[in-house]
């Protein structure tokens, strides 16, 4: 897993996906980076390499935490998308029932017409 944290731009990437979420980070810190069991911090009083999970399980919790969030927000929208989507639907056919309606309207009447001048 791979885990870099951007405090500057309140971004956490997490496995390439980068989302921008709330986080704390130590003073002076200007990044943390995350990679096969060894870390990076640059910046402020604790800089340098670490092995220490702990230290990025904060940030990793808050990547996920935006994640699920965004991932509820969507299926939360998605009912609404489908009720408009079945109203759209049901509009059209509406409308092409009218259309129908009027066409056949429209050859009754030039029957009716043709009718009456071939009755003269």
């Amino acid at each position: 897993m791979q885990v870099t944290v951007l405090p500057v731009d309140r971004t956490i990437v997490c496995n390439g996906l980068a989302v921008k979420c709330e986080f704390e980070v130590p003073e002076g810190v200007q990044s943390i980076h995350w990679s096969g069991g060894l870390g990076q911090m640059t910046g402020g009083v604790a800089h340098g390499q670490f092995r220490d999970p702990a230290i990025v399980a904060p940030y990793l919790a808050a990547w996920r935490a935006e994640m699920q969030a965004r991932i509820a927000a969507t299926a939360a929208d998605e009912p609404i998308e489908q009720a408009a989507y079945e109203a759209y639907l049901a509009t059209e056919a509406q409308r092409d029932a009218e259309r129908r309606v009027a066409a056949q309207a429209d050859a009754d009447a030039d029957a009716a017409v043709q009718e009456q001048a071939a009755a003269s």
